[in-house]
């Protein structure tokens, strides 16, 4: 009965990698040196690789090691860039494909501070070519709750009069967006 199961074209010890990280193929940009090539992760050892298949033979190589990120998940953007989070760093990096590394996906200059305990959210943009920053607060449904603009390089969002839950702040900036999962406690 094998032939009712496809088996995997790579295995890997798991000493120190623990735990396999699936990702995607690349379908980004067709001029990049990683167009088709599959990426994944090991949350332990925070490593990325790559495989792809030359002329039926399945081939990986190292993208990098990240210490301390603890990949958790690959994304993919409609334009088929790749995303990879760190759970243990909180961060979604983009894939680069034009070379080997991560990027921090957050537009440059923007901080979101949430003080524990606190129901205010300030927003900082210390972006040298700031413009206006159009901001979205949205439930779990993707309902749209609050919306507002602005032109100052600091906002401070007050979330009280929202009932205990999950909600996410979309921040619109040069063209850039960033979405923020937002937490408010009892």
């Amino acid at each position: 009965a094998s032939t009712v199961f496809t088996f995997p074209v790579y295995t890997y010890p798991h000493d120190p990698e623990c735990s396999i990280t699936g990702g995607y193929v690349y379908r980004g940009s067709q001029s990049s040196p990683y167009f088709g090539y599959y990426f994944f992760a090991d949350y332990c050892s925070s490593k990325i690789w790559t495989l792809h298949n030359e002329s039926g033979n399945w081939i990986k190589a190292d993208y990098g090691s990240f210490p301390g990120n603890g990949f958790s998940t690959f994304g993919e953007d409609a334009g088929g860039q790749l995303y990879v989070a760190g759970l243990n760093t909180g961060i979604i990096y983009r894939v680069v494909t034009n070379t080997t590394g991560i990027a921090a996906a957050i537009p440059s200059g923007i901080k979101i501070i949430q003080e524990p305990c606190s129901e205010l959210i300030r927003i900082d943009n210390d972006n040298s070519n700031y413009r206006e920053m159009q901001l979205t607060l949205s439930d779990v449904k993707g309902a749209s709750l609050f919306t507002a603009s602005t032109g100052n390089n600091r906002y401070v969002l007050d979330i009280n009069r929202f009932p205990a839950g999950t909600y996410f702040l979309r921040i619109r900036f040069d063209g850039k967006e960033l979405v923020h999962k937002v937490v408010k406690g009892i």
